[in-house]
């Protein structure tokens, strides 16, 4: 049940960058190489935000975006943190946190975000023949929780775990199918879940890669013996790669599949727009 918020059109309107160095968190990792390799580095960012989205109307808050470097001799990837908060001209809220941390040598990597939001969500009903007319607005209101631990299983190969849980009621804010069909999780509970996978990763940079790939498989199950409310289980593969083009360009390519089965709540089902999948679509199809 992913909590992801409308899309959003964002304009930076100041930065305060603070720290031991002003190193840009998209910096390649043979620039970073060339300097003392017992020494870490890191940025801080803060950044207010002005945006609007039709659910929401005037959108303002503030980031703060943190990158930890570690030493080049450790051979790892940075450590990011970030924290959030975000209100809009019609009273609704989300504020987050979250971060993750790569040990030496990329050999393990930890997780985690936090989030707890009142915030509108599209809806068209269920299927790829919606039309647009059938858009519906819903209100989720709650947390959400997500731990995830990665650990290297032989080169570049890691298996993983994340345990997701999502405490929200949800208000409908028209009449149509979210109040009249009895769609499971129309008005919210919990959620417990827990994923396991593996991926294989050989990307070169993790925030702006120009070549390699990453190729994960996951199967995720909603555990109703500790608490959830929905039972069902998920299969995802997520597969990228990336190709350097005359070394000024490149090409990047994504393969998505998502397979339910059991119960899970009207929004957790597979769904593409928004920030992660085909983001020229608004999030709820």
């Amino acid at each position: 049940m992913s909590n992801a918020s409308a899309p959003l059109t964002l304009l930076t309107v100041l930065g305060l960058s603070v720290g031991s160095a002003m190193l840009s968190p998209l910096v390649a990792q043979t620039a970073a190489e060339s300097r003392d390799s017992t020494v870490a580095r890191r940025r801080v960012q803060i950044l207010p935000a002005l945006g609007s989205a039709p659910e929401t109307g005037l959108q303002y808050g503030i980031t703060s975006f943190a990158v930890f470097e570690p030493a080049p001799m450790a051979h790892a990837r940075p450590a990011t943190a970030m924290a959030y908060a975000i209100r809009t001209a019609k009273s609704q809220t989300r504020i987050g946190i979250e971060g993750e941390h790569w040990s030496s040598n990329n050999d393990r990597r930890l997780a985690g975000t936090l989030v707890w939001q009142e915030y509108p969500l599209p809806f068209y009903g269920i299927g790829d023949d919606t039309p647009e007319t059938a858009k519906e607005i819903f209100s989720p209101r709650g947390i959400e929780a997500t731990a995830t631990v990665q650990q290297r299983l032989v080169r570049s190969l890691y298996g993983l775990s994340t345990l997701r849980v999502i405490d929200q009621t949800i208000t409908p804010d028209s009449t149509g199918a979210l109040r009249n069909s009895g769609l499971t999780g129309v008005n919210g509970g919990r959620v417990v879940e827990l994923t396991l996978g593996a991926l294989d990763d050989t990307r070169d940079n993790l925030f702006a890669p120009d070549r390699g790939h990453l190729v994960q498989l996951t199967y995720g199950r909603g555990l109703d013996a500790v608490g959830s409310g929905f039972n069902y289980g998920r299969v995802r593969l997520d597969a990228r790669a990336y190709r350097s083009v005359g070394g000024r360009g490149v090409i990047a390519a994504q393969v998505v599949g998502v397979g339910m089965d059991g119960t899970p709540p009207f929004d957790g089902l597979a769904m593409v727009g928004g920030g992660d999948i085909m983001r020229g679509y608004a999030r709820g199809r």
